[in-house]
Order: structure tokens, then C-alpha cells, then sequence
């Protein structure tokens, strides 16, 4: 489900993902504050070997990140980074914009979809070339003021 972000970027984001820089689910918080991530967390600043993994800085005050909240609680180490406060403000940034360009495709995709079945019927995309049913669509919402 996709709402629309009160944060100050005012992007499309998911509801049980992230709500706004620095405010989380209650799921999210119960597992940043469990034993296991507790654990999970020093084995990954120790595996880093006590520095940032974007920057190289060595710090007292490492974060381990997020990439994707996709497996929360049952985390691959490729779905973390240890990163200082510097890079991990810029990877919350950089994610939170992933999200709104992720959602901003899906919604232009189901836009499109639902346009061109009505258009061309049900399975429309094996029998038309999409590109030029796209740009069809957007000469459509041009025609309709719509900014898209």
C-alpha cells in the first residue's frame, strides 16, 4: 500500500517500511531494541573491522544500516553496512529516494497498464509494442493537462 509521505521531500513511501527520516514502525523499533540485533550489530561493526564501510573512517559511534528492510529480522549481511553518522545520514537519503523512484515507476506502470487495457482489452502488451502504446499514453495525458 503507497502513501503519500509527509517528510520533508514529500516522497511516495512505503507504510510498513519507513515513515519519515528518523521515525520508524513499531516493528522496526522493537527489533533494533531486541538481543538479536543487539548481537547481529556487533558482529557487523566487527566484521568492518571498526570503521565505515563507505568512507574507510574508523569511529566510536558506528551505525549499521539498512540497505532494505525487505528480510527485517532475518537480515543477509549484504542487506547491512556499518557506516559512520556522515554516510549513514547520506544512505538514509539515498534509499529514501530508491523508494520514491521505485514508487513513482509503479504507479506510472499501473497508470499505463490500466489506460492501455482499457484501450486495446486485457492483454494488450502481446499484441502492441509497449513503447509506442507509452508514448501514446503520455500524448493522451498531454492532451488531458495532466503533468504526469
Amino acid at each position: 500500500m503507497w502513501s503519500r509521505g509527509a517528510g520533508r521531500s514529500g516522497c511516495w513511501r512505503r507504510w510498513w517500511g519507513w515513515l519519515s527520516v528518523g521515525e520508524h514502525s513499531a516493528e522496526y523499533r522493537a527489533y533494533i531494541a531486541s538481543a538479536k540485533w543487539r548481537r547481529l550489530r556487533a558482529d557487523m561493526i566487527k566484521l568492518a573491522e571498526n570503521k565505515c564501510q563507505a568512507c574507510g573512517a574508523a569511529s566510536p559511534r558506528l551505525s549499521v544500516h539498512h540497505i532494505t528492510y525487505e528480510r527485517l529480522g532475518k537480515e543477509r549481511p549484504s542487506d547491512l553496512l556499518v557506516l559512520c553518522s556522515f554516510c549513514h545520514e547520506h544512505a538514509d537519503r539515498k534509499r529514501e529516494r530508491d523508494v520514491a523512484a521505485s514508487a513513482a515507476r509503479h504507479h506510472w506502470n499501473a497508470r499505463l497498464d490500466g489506460w492501455a487495457t482499457k484501450r486495446y482489452g486485457e492483454d494488450w502488451n502481446y499484441y502492441y509494442d509497449e513503447s509506442e502504446v507509452e508514448e501514446e499514453f503520455e500524448e493522451w495525458l498531454d492532451r488531458r493537462g495532466d503533468d504526469y
